[in-house]
């Protein structure tokens, strides 16, 4: 019977349908439904499913923290978070990320490897929360029109310096131009 495949056999499968290569338009359903199968499948469709999480500013972060708390399982399935806003207007920041939340998020992510950010606004470290003391490994961290807002923030908000927050293998650092193709998560 298919629901005693191998792990590995199933885990190839899912990454085959979830990939470019596989059925396009239709593959997150599909995948969903084979959580239902059984265990073995749930957790295999489960990889397929979360490897990438895609995150508009416009959603709280920590709701996305609270989640992860809550589903440890899934959470261990995540290998890249890319958090995004489409604003063509710089002047309206939106939602700032704050730095200690977004350390909170990866902190419960334990197999990250990429997190990408496109035109988000950070703020400033709180005066109140002290600056860590190791740095998160990622194998690339990707900053995308990075916008840095620091408006009425004191003089340690100011001196804060955000890439000491990692240690990453490979940093991708680009401006963004309207002319430019725009930005695709996990892209």
């Amino acid at each position: 019977m298919a629901r005693y495949l191998p792990h590995d056999v199933l885990d190839d499968v899912f990454e085959f349908v979830s990939s470019p290569v596989g059925l396009l338009g239709t593959w997150r359903k599909d995948c969903l439904a084979c959580t239902y199968v059984c265990k073995e499948w749930k957790y295999a469709a489960q990889a397929a499913l979360y490897q990438h999480v895609g995150i508009p500013v416009k959603k709280r972060l920590s709701r996305f923290l609270t989640f992860l708390k809550q589903h440890p399982d899934i959470a261990a399935h995540i290998r890249t978070v890319s958090i995004w806003r489409y604003e063509d207007n710089r002047d309206k920041l939106g939602f700032p990320i704050r730095p200690v939340l977004l350390l909170k998020v990866l902190a419960a992510l334990p197999k990250l490897r990429t997190l990408e950010l496109f035109r988000v606004v950070l703020s400033g470290w709180p005066q109140s929360s002290p600056l860590p003391t190791t740095p998160t490994h990622l194998s690339t961290l990707k900053l995308i029109d990075l916008i840095v807002d620091f408006k009425g923030e004191t003089d340690r908000c100011l001196s804060f310096d955000f890439l000491r927050l990692f240690s990453v293998d490979t940093l991708e650092v680009q401006g963004y131009d309207d002319e430019q193709l725009p930005f695709t998560p996990g892209g």
